[in-house]
């Protein structure tokens, strides 16, 4: 899929779901408390973070994804 991009797409492959979760949250408290003190410059680093998490998380979702990883444990089962 065009929409997301490579990094997102190695993110969801190399971490579980509940990994990803845990630092969309994380990043997400940062958000706020960047957003809370007023400084722009870590409110749009924070929200870039922010951003990737949580297209790695909805990527782990497509079937594109699911394919992706049906095929990698079939040829791993060939070996």
């Amino acid at each position: 899929m065009v929409f997301f991009n490579k990094k997102q797409k190695q993110l969801a492959e190399r971490h579980s779901a509940s990994h990803l979760r845990t630092l969309y949250e994380f990043s997400e408290k940062q958000l706020l408390n960047s957003a809370k003190s007023g400084d722009l410059l870590a409110l749009k680093e924070h929200m870039e973070k922010h951003r990737m998490f949580e297209y790695a998380l909805l990527y782990k979702h497509t079937p594109e994804f699911k394919e992706k990883q049906r095929s990698k444990k079939w040829k791993n089962l060939k070996k």
